[in-house]
């Protein structure tokens, strides 16, 4: 690829399983011509976010990233992503009776939240090498990760991003990026669904679901130069013609 090519995967849940098959079948294509590291920029949101940093950190080796994604989309339960358990249910039930008679007192309560995902945050923890996306883009097999959430404080789509130009940083309205580096707290942050996960602490305020805010999703990858974008989505085509639509 002689123009710089980002990947750019969307939010979707469960519906990530979709993009790891397309992953796949792009990494059996790289394979064939001979290309080990494709992209120089990833871009994820919610699910994509998960798929985009495992992805990053395993730049350097594209077919083996996919590989691995694979192996862990394929013994995926649920039971790694959030607790259904009677004791973890009544916990969060006394939580919700808790923060409605004092939180708005208080002004404590960063939102309430019907599941508990601290099991994906020991997968992530367990399975996605974070440590490797520096790594990566000291020996330029990266240029950059995005991945976007939504700051609860003031509904701001937020980019967090790693990379070793800052100068690729941006403010527009309503959508800004913050250059860090890429933690559990941040994959978390951008994955985390209004009312069903909870609002996760990452860079000193509270985050959710990057999917809320997310109105211009090839954003991130286009600010930060890519010349060509790989586009995951996972929402079905609506293919119903409207005769009096008109493109404009």
């Amino acid at each position: 690829m002689d123009q710089k090519t980002a990947l750019v995967l969307s939010g979707g849940g469960a519906r990530g399983a979709y993009q790891v098959g397309v992953i796949q079948a792009l990494s059996s294509l790289f394979d064939d011509w001979k290309i080990p590291h494709p992209f120089p920029i990833y871009t994820g949101v919610s699910a994509g976010a998960i798929n985009t940093s495992f992805m990053a950190s395993h730049a350097d080796d594209f077919s083996n990233g996919a590989k691995q994604l694979v192996d862990l989309w394929s013994q995926l339960t649920s039971e790694q992503v959030f607790r259904t358990d009677a004791l973890s249910l009544g916990k969060i039930g006394f939580q919700w009776a808790r923060e409605l008679s004092f939180g708005s007192i208080t002004g404590s309560t960063p939102g309430k939240a019907l599941l508990d995902t601290s099991p994906l945050r020991v997968l992530i923890e367990e399975r996605l090498a974070l440590h490797k996306i520096s790594r990566n883009i000291e020996t330029k097999h990266l240029e950059a990760l995005a991945i976007t959430a939504m700051d609860y404080r003031d509904s701001t789509a937020v980019t967090f991003l790693e990379t070793q130009n800052d100068e690729k940083s941006w403010v527009k309205p309503r959508k800004v990026s913050e250059p860090t580096k890429i933690t559990v707290d941040h994959v978390m942050a951008s994955s985390a669904i209004p009312l069903l996960f909870p609002p996760v602490l990452a860079s000193g305020r509270y985050f959710g679901d990057g999917c809320v805010r997310n109105t211009h999703p090839c954003s991130p990858a286009i600010y930060l130069g890519a010349q060509k974008l790989v586009i995951v989505g996972v929402r079905s085509q609506n293919t119903t013609a409207d005769p009096h639509r008109r493109l404009v």
